[in-house]
């Protein structure tokens, strides 16, 4: 676990958004496909996230990030939880359950009812700790990506 002192969670920034594709890419690209949708959103996270009344958190360590994590409004109650990543080197060390804190809390203040997000089987760590902070398999119903093949939610 890295200290609380040596990790900061920001919002994101403009000057970040090379970090954020970076993150977002790294972890997509060992097992999946990069989709038109990601590039969208990871070329333009500002238009595509942020200008939506949405929220993009960034791990910081040393003036580097090195983590991340989106809340993209859907409607006035529901948010989707998406394109979270922590570089390699960092994993492990609890900065997903740090990102994933600063979202639920988010969340929370926008009086969101409810959070969900869609994964895939193959990410084992990180559905652990989807149903570790209370996410509940739903049907996946249509998903946005052939990769999803869970979808989970949570009431707030």
């Amino acid at each position: 676990m890295i200290n609380s002192k040596d990790l900061k969670i920001i919002p994101f920034e403009e000057k970040y958004a090379d970090d954020f594709k970076r993150i977002n890419i790294n972890w997509l690209t060992p097992q999946f496909e990069v989709t038109p949708s990601d590039e969208k959103a990871l070329n333009n996270p500002l238009d595509e996230i942020i200008n939506r009344n949405g929220y993009i958190f960034l791990a910081q360590k040393d003036h580097q990030i090195i983590g991340c994590i989106a809340l993209e409004k859907i409607d006035k109650k529901t948010y989707m939880l998406s394109r979270m990543g922590v570089d390699l080197k960092y994993q492990g060390l609890k900065i997903g359950q740090r990102l994933m804190d600063v979202s639920l809390s988010k969340a929370k203040e926008l009086n969101a009812n409810k959070l969900f997000l869609y994964t895939s089987y193959q990410l084992v760590k990180a559905i652990n700790l989807y149903f570790k902070n209370g996410f509940k398999a739903v049907p996946v119903g249509q998903a946005p990506v052939d990769r999803a093949t869970l979808k989970l939610e949570k009431s707030l």
